[in-house]
């Protein structure tokens, strides 16, 4: 991804020093003096552009609408510590947690990189700054502290409410451990614990000469199924599957659901097997969604929930599938209805899953949880309307799998590319904590506006131009994410 500088906000200039408006190659110069890298989104977050100007309407930055006055205090808040830092960046590795996003997201990822890069110590700062509950969560710190036990090194600043965490990595003779447990002690989603375990487990095990071959065995506890997170049927059914076909990850990985958990008490068991993977990731390529052939319905039920819940949920998604364009799902396509009974939980829960299979290979999905007073044939219907609005978009892949991908096509060998609909926040925060820690080349190439792609397929969407951030920091149209992996090896 290639970053355009257009302006020099008061924070560049207190970072190098001044306090009035100076020649744009003086201060790059005066940066460069300073060992600063100028490629750091610590130093760009409110100043650069893409091409064909993919930058949100009214900043400069990536934050949502929502963010911004927010993100714009707490860089204010952080100026003293961005001049200290400036002199430890030569011997550790600043994120801003309050960047993009500004979620658990970069956490994740960072640390990720970071034991498995063995680079330099990194420190994220500004944690979760913009959220109503700033600072790591259970989950957060559950998901930290599982790379550290995987991968070895020290981890300080992993603390509930913590805003600014270290960690140092161990050297590469390290042997990992092969048997974690991750509790988050509350619902906090077990999906998100493992986006961060997996890769460590793949790959951070020591040295390629002194490595067992023994697999993994990671064992997390918490939510299965939580609000503003993938379902763990999402990860069976969806993430596992591409990322083996298109990754070359393990076929042995397995993820074993031993007992659901559901706000607000969580107790959620999950026993996920990863053999060491010692290739190096092969290229993504997902440029073709090509025609839905299958359709599969997965609603369930739990605790006290009556039968009759997911039956109807089930019954409005497939009702507003039938509904939909048979552009995006053929009247030839019958969706398959499951709906299930998970016993021994200690809440009691329903949702519903959705996921489309196309005769390429590509799997979409859209999912949605019950809550109280909410109708069932509510919750359906909102699931349906997630997967249709992937589908129309024309991507190979959904808004859950579009970020997750990043971070395997930043570590793989080659030129990855993937088809996308609209580019999330998400998506565009991984990229930037990608290049960043990596030195993976990403582009981001817009396509077809959603309204141009309506016109030539007769799927409607929406009218916002594609360079326009929408809501929840959404840019609408199709894009082709590009990016050259740095052919990562253990």
């Amino acid at each position: 991804m290639r970053l355009r500088p257009s302006s020099i906000t008061a924070l560049h200039l207190r970072t190098i020093g001044c306090t009035s408006r100076i020649p744009l190659p003086l201060v790059l110069a005066r940066l460069l003096s300073l060992g600063v890298p100028l490629t750091s989104r610590r130093y760009w977050a409110h100043s650069y552009e893409y091409p064909s100007c993919h930058r949100r309407e009214g900043s400069g930055g990536i934050m949502s609408s929502s963010a911004a006055g927010a993100a714009a205090a707490a860089d204010q808040q952080s100026s003293a510590s961005c001049d200290a830092s400036s002199s430890e960046s030569s011997s550790s590795i600043i994120i801003d947690g309050s960047q993009g996003e500004g979620g658990g997201q970069i956490l994740r990822n960072a640390m990720v990189y970071a034991t498995l890069l063995h680079q330099k110590p990194v420190e994220i700062i500004n944690i979760r700054a913009n959220r109503s509950k700033p600072g790591l969560r259970p989950q957060h710190m559950t998901g930290l502290r599982l790379c550290r036990d995987i991968a070895g090194g020290t981890l300080v600043g992993d603390e509930v409410g913590s805003s600014r965490v270290r960690y140092d990595p161990p050297d590469t003779s390290h042997q990992g451990r092969k048997h974690v447990v991750g509790d988050t002690k509350t619902a906090g989603s077990i999906c998100l614990l493992l986006q961060a375990a997996l890769p460590c487990a793949l790959f951070a095990t020591g040295s390629a000469d002194e490595r067992s071959l023994e697999p993994v065995h990671l064992e997390l506890r918490g939510g299965t199924n939580a609000a503003m997170a993938p379902q763990i049927d999402y990860m069976t059914e969806v993430f596992l599957p591409i990322a083996k076909a298109r990754c070359g990850l393990p076929e042995g990985i397995t993820i074993n659901v031993e007992r659901r958990g559901y706000f607000p008490k969580g107790g959620g068991v999950v026993k996920v097997l990863v053999p060491p993977h010692l290739t190096k990731l092969k290229p993504i390529s997902l440029l073709d969604r090509g025609h839905v052939t299958e359709v599969r319905v997965r609603a369930f039920y739990a605790g006290k929930c009556p039968r009759w819940v997911p039956e109807k949920m089930a019954d409005a998604a497939v009702r507003a599938l039938r509904q939909a364009s048979n552009i995006i799902v053929p009247a030839s396509v019958q969706p398959s209805v499951e709906v299930v009974l998970e016993p021994n939980t200690i809440d009691s829960a329903s949702g519903i899953l959705i996921v489309a299979r196309t005769d390429t290979g590509c799997l979409l999905a859209g999912s949605a949880l019950g809550r109280p007073k909410l109708k069932p044939n509510v919750t359906g219907t909102d699931a349906s309307e997630e997967l249709l609005q992937a589908l129309r978009a024309g991507g190979c892949v959904d808004a859950w799998l579009q970020d997750q991908l990043i971070l395997y096509m930043a570590l793989a060998d080659g030129t990855s590319e993937v088809k996308t609909g609209c580019l999330t926040l998400h998506t565009r925060t991984a990229i930037d904590v990608a290049e960043h820690m990596t030195g993976a080349k990403f582009e981001v190439e817009p396509l077809l506006p959603v309204e141009a792609k309506g016109q030539s397929d007769g799927i409607s969407s929406g009218s916002t131009s594609s360079s326009v951030y929408g809501v929840n920091g959404i840019v609408e149209g199709q894009h082709l994410i590009r990016c050259r992996g740095i052919g990562f090896r253990a």
